[in-house]
């Protein structure tokens, strides 16, 4: 505020008009102050003696060089200069001025010059106003800008700033350019984004636009994420996650955009890790499966053919003696050909034999095996298997509850038993899996339930029996594999609690524990 018109001087005008100034000049609700051209304060309004709390008999005669901040001297003592020697009529400055009692006050001043008839300077006028509010505000504005930059330049998480919709990147924190050991890019649009080389998890190249930054501006996206493959400055590549977010106005209006970058790379080789040993457990668990089922099959076989093959025996054996009493002419060759093919068909029934011995009572390899672990195996093949069956889970088991035995075929076992139970809820309101463990003497019993329909008991006797399924598609040696493994073990399975009746089907198989024999 120019407060020249409001300035008193004692010689000037009629009294009348001295008055009416000095009525503004009393009543102004801004502080002015009327100094003398050596700096002496020669009169200050109410408004002046309330912004700095001294009264008016201690601020007349004062130098305002010892009303004002030291610090801001700098700035105002060559703007007055200026304003004295006619360089300039007015002058405007943000300053301190000390307040009666201590501390100071911000205010924001205007000081012009008052000249005479010949334009010699007479004395300044200046008028000040608190800027205290402001100021506080901006120092408080400042210190969180401050904090906002620590945590920008501090947090784990490479952060990326930029303008929207240009998509013009403004900066990087120093933990981005660290994970990618290079500056960051000064791309001007979304379509420069190609710049950034990164790849998805199929090899293809990363496009501009599926960056996050341009899916938010081309397709409205508000959190679009990205895992992508980056290469970074040095040539080594490394998987981040690119997760972006829209900054917008009062009005809602996208002005700009955040994209966090995470470092995945540890979980995503852990996950890969994972996959490559589920798919190997995969493998293991298909082959024990083929083996199983050709030793059920192989099993099945020798007990069928051994017969016929005893009676070919019998029947040629017969034949020998027969010819043998008779005393007939027979071509001796024959007699030997009739004798061949019967201790060839002995040699195979031995040989079929051995081979059923083998594949049924041969040794499984004997090792220590929480079931715990074997249950949550098995669990995640059997989920894997079949992803779209909502079926809850339930386990009773102690963690230490160990059982000796081969680990690949028991869970060939459990996930066996798991996949049917499955299976037979699909069409049940209610699916609901349980598998329970419990010692009993020196083996461990192990119990999976279900809430499906059941078995028929017509079926129930010939349910391990090779060949003999209650599934349309199926093969009948699913759980004629589940006895020869659990056999095999020293243990036994059978089925109870099943009626056919919606009540659910019960599995039972004994293993034996850990401090067996």
């Amino acid at each position: 505020m120019d407060g020249a018109g409001l300035a008193m001087d004692p010689g000037a005008g009629t009294s009348a008009s001295a008055g009416l100034h000095r009525r503004i000049f009393e009543a102004a609700a801004v502080a002015i102050a009327q100094t003398a051209l050596d700096g002496r304060i020669i009169m200050v309004n109410p408004a002046f003696t309330r912004l700095t709390g001294f009264p008016e008999a201690e601020l007349v005669g004062l130098d305002f060089r010892d009303l004002t901040h030291p610090d801001d001297l700098g700035h105002n003592l060559p703007l007055y200069e200026d304003l004295i020697a006619g360089r300039c009529d007015v002058f405007r400055l943000e300053k301190r001025y000390r307040r009666k009692g201590g501390g100071h006050v911000w205010v924001a001043v205007e000081a012009s010059v008052v000249r005479d008839g010949a334009g010699r300077p007479e004395f300044i006028v200046c008028a000040a106003e608190s800027i205290e509010e402001r100021k506080r505000a901006e120092v408080a504005l400042a210190e969180r800008e401050a904090q906002l930059r620590t945590v920008f330049d501090t947090v784990p998480v490479g952060l990326v700033l930029a303008e929207l919709p240009s998509g013009r990147i403004v900066e990087g924190n120093r933990h981005v350019e660290a994970m990618l050991r290079h500056p960051v890019l000064p791309s001007p649009d979304i379509h420069s984004y190609g710049e950034w080389v990164a790849f998805h998890a199929d090899g293809r190249r990363v496009e501009s636009h599926e960056y996050p930054l341009a899916r938010m501006v081309l397709n409205g996206e508000e959190e679009p994420s990205l895992d992508a493959n980056y290469r970074r400055g040095d040539g080594t590549f490394f998987w981040g996650r690119v997760s972006g977010r829209p900054v917008r106005d009062a009005a809602g209006k996208m002005v700009g955009g955040v994209v966090a970058i995470l470092d995945i790379d540890s979980e995503r080789r852990a996950r890969d890790e994972v996959d490559r040993k589920v798919h190997g457990l995969q493998n293991r668990l298909i082959h024990a499966s083929r083996v199983s089922a050709m030793g059920a099959m192989a099993s099945a076989m020798a007990h069928e053919l051994n017969q016929p093959l005893s009676a070919i025996s019998n029947y040629l054996e017969a034949a020998a003696r027969s010819i043998e009493r008779s005393g007939g002419g027979v071509n001796g060759e024959v007699l030997f050909a009739i004798e061949a093919a019967a201790g060839c068909s002995i040699r195979a029934g031995d040989i079929i034999r051995r081979l059923r011995a083998m594949l049924v009572h041969g040794d499984a390899r004997k090792e220590p095996a929480l079931v715990v672990e074997l249950i949550a195996e098995a669990r995640a093949l059997a989920r894997t298997g079949a992803p779209d069956l909502d079926v809850e889970f339930r386990q009773d088991v102690s963690p230490a509850l160990a059982v000796l035995g081969d680990p690949i075929q028991i869970q060939q076992v459990l996930l066996n038993l798991m996949r049917n139970a499955m299976e037979s809820m699909q069409g049940s309101a209610t699916r609901c899996l349980c598998v329970s463990a419990k010692p009993r003497g020196d083996m461990v019993e192990i119990v999976v339930r279900d809430s499906g329909p059941g078995i028929d008991p017509a079926v129930r006797d010939i349910l391990f029996e090779p060949f003999n399924s209650t599934k349309d598609e199926g093969m009948g040696v699913g759980l004629s594999i589940c006895r020869t493994i659990v056999e095999a073990h020293g243990g036994r399975i059978w089925s109870d609690g099943a009626g056919g009746d919606g009540s659910g089907t019960v599995f039972r198989f004994t293993l034996p524990s850990v401090g067996r024999g």
